[in-house]
């Protein structure tokens, strides 16, 4: 038998079970878990938690590639870092035409040009939410040529 204890959480394995313990108040609560739940709760409790992402990133050269042009063609100026951000965690550097292209596209939409861009998304919500591949409906064609 197997424990880590971090109070108020305490991870015993026995014989191929795995059993929270936590103390609340003066109660013991016990729950059962699976192996892929102990396997993260024991990560915890040991402090070798995965590190996020965007750390793994942080310091690689040539990430931040493009991003100046796409944040330059952007209509909308605001929370530039964590645009900068999710540009690097999807390597965007290699998908700048695809992203610009789409914005080309987009901006000329009523939703985008509506109420003088009221309803243009944050550049994160755009790139997290992987809208620059999208499909856009245009009704003129002139302002790509």
């Amino acid at each position: 038998m197997e424990t880590l204890e971090h109070l108020p959480l305490v991870l015993t394995v026995s014989d191929g079970r795995y059993i929270i313990e936590q103390q609340i108040g003066g109660t013991v609560v016990t729950i059962k878990i699976g192996a892929d739940q102990a396997t993260q709760v024991g990560r915890f409790l040991l402090k070798e938690r995965e590190p996020d992402q965007g750390d793994l990133f942080a310091d690689e050269p040539g990430l931040d590639q493009g991003f100046d042009q796409f944040w330059s063609s952007y209509p909308r100026r605001d929370g530039r870092a964590r645009a900068l951000d999710l540009w690097k965690r999807q390597r965007l550097g290699n998908k700048l035409q695809v992203v610009l292209a789409h914005l080309t596209a987009i901006k000329q939409t009523p939703q985008w040009t509506d109420q003088g861009g009221k309803f243009v998304p944050h550049a994160g919500t755009y790139l997290s939410q992987r809208r620059y591949l999208d499909e856009v409906e245009v009704e003129d064609f002139s302002s790509f040529r």
